[in-house]
């Protein structure tokens, strides 16, 4: 497929879907939940309960693009020098009050090896971007990121490094219309291209310090617009105590 630049590629590929939602559109209803989409909404709903509604809203957003049939890449992820096998998805927003590009774009990965054990997140709202612990507004050049290994029910937050995350090409409509998804979210079939690297820091113990690295490679995703403008995803709403999920759910 040839790549168009972006975001010309973006405003014409949310044209195409747009023409296929009309009233002769004919398009599949998933009919089974996929795997781990259930996982990532509980994922949501604990960084919702201790005020991250930033990573809520990546987790929200990853399992929203695994209800369009979006495939997961493995992809390899560093953790401490050791290489481990993760499956993972990068959901693109496109910006309400922009021009049609993307703003926020987020990874979200988890470990493949038995049940999911560990949860890696990364966001930010542009292509490059440099990790940002205090809480900043999140304007482009920053990013937020997060490390939650659900077997010794710890989590770290990442304090310094770096994302790159970019959309490298397009292929028209998700595979899928979910029942009881809101039709004005409209879905395109993309690939990114990402690499980051970080130091995660525990939020119990902070002298506890993660070296995480996501080596450059090509990841399947999701972009997501709201038509008439508006967030396509929506972090959930905080339940106070929510706890991490268990191992293998």
């Amino acid at each position: 497929m040839r790549t168009m630049p972006f975001p010309t590629a973006l405003i014409a590929a949310l044209a195409i879907t747009a023409c296929a939602d009309g009233p002769t559109s004919t398009s599949p209803v998933l009919e089974s939940e996929p795997p781990l989409a259930a996982t990532l909404d509980e994922m949501a709903l604990h960084a919702a309960s201790i005020g991250d509604d930033r990573a809520a809203t990546a987790y929200a957003g990853g399992a929203l693009a695994l209800r369009f049939g979006i495939e997961p890449s493995e992809i390899v992820v560093t953790v401490d020098g050791a290489d481990t096998r993760y499956l993972g998805v990068v959901t693109g927003f496109a910006d309400p009050a922009g021009d049609g590009g993307v703003g926020i774009r987020s990874l979200v990965a988890w470990t493949t090896d038995g049940a999911p054990a560990a949860f890696l997140q990364v966001d930010s709202r542009s292509d490059a971007a440099a990790f940002d612990p205090t809480g900043a507004p999140m304007g482009p050049g920053l990013a937020k990121g997060s490390w939650a290994n659900l077997a010794t029910r710890t989590r770290h937050v990442a304090e310094e490094g770096s994302s790159f995350t970019a959309v490298t090409s397009l292929a028209g409509r998700c595979p899928n219309q979910p029942a009881g998804t809101d039709p004005r979210v409209l879905c395109t079939s993309a690939r990114f291209t990402v690499r980051t690297e970080g130091t995660f820091v525990s939020l119990a113990q902070p002298s506890e310090r993660v070296t995480i690295a996501v080596p450059q490679q090509s990841i399947a995703g999701a972009l997501l617009q709201r038509q008439g403008g508006g967030d396509p995803v929506r972090p959930p709403t905080a339940q106070p105590g929510r706890p991490m999920p268990q191992p293998g759910r």
